[in-house]
């Protein structure tokens, strides 16, 4: 019973840190492809990287900015909840 009760501290002790990279991974994903497809290749018509024709340097400063933004409004968001937070250490 204690290893279970030592697993399920740890885990809820890192849920913050699941879900906010896992958000930050989507995001990333989400809002290069979006400005890759609105903006590509119509401000910077070099290519992006040689081996992979279909990326644009629109959707990878896209794809950054968005992801700096939700950063900074998804912390403060997820970090109003308790359970989302890291609690003392105590067991």
């Amino acid at each position: 019973f204690g290893q279970l009760k030592y697993i399920m501290h740890n885990i809820f002790n890192g849920l913050f840190w699941y879900v906010f990279p896992c958000c930050l991974v989507f995001t990333n994903d989400i809002m290069a492809y979006v400005s890759g497809m609105t903006w590509g290749r119509k401000f910077i018509n070099r290519p992006f990287i040689r081996f992979s024709p279909g990326k644009t340097w629109e959707g990878f400063i896209g794809g950054w900015i968005f992801t700096m933004v939700i950063a900074w409004y998804l912390s403060g968001f997820l970090a109003k909840f308790t359970w989302m937070t890291c609690p003392t250490n105590e067991f």
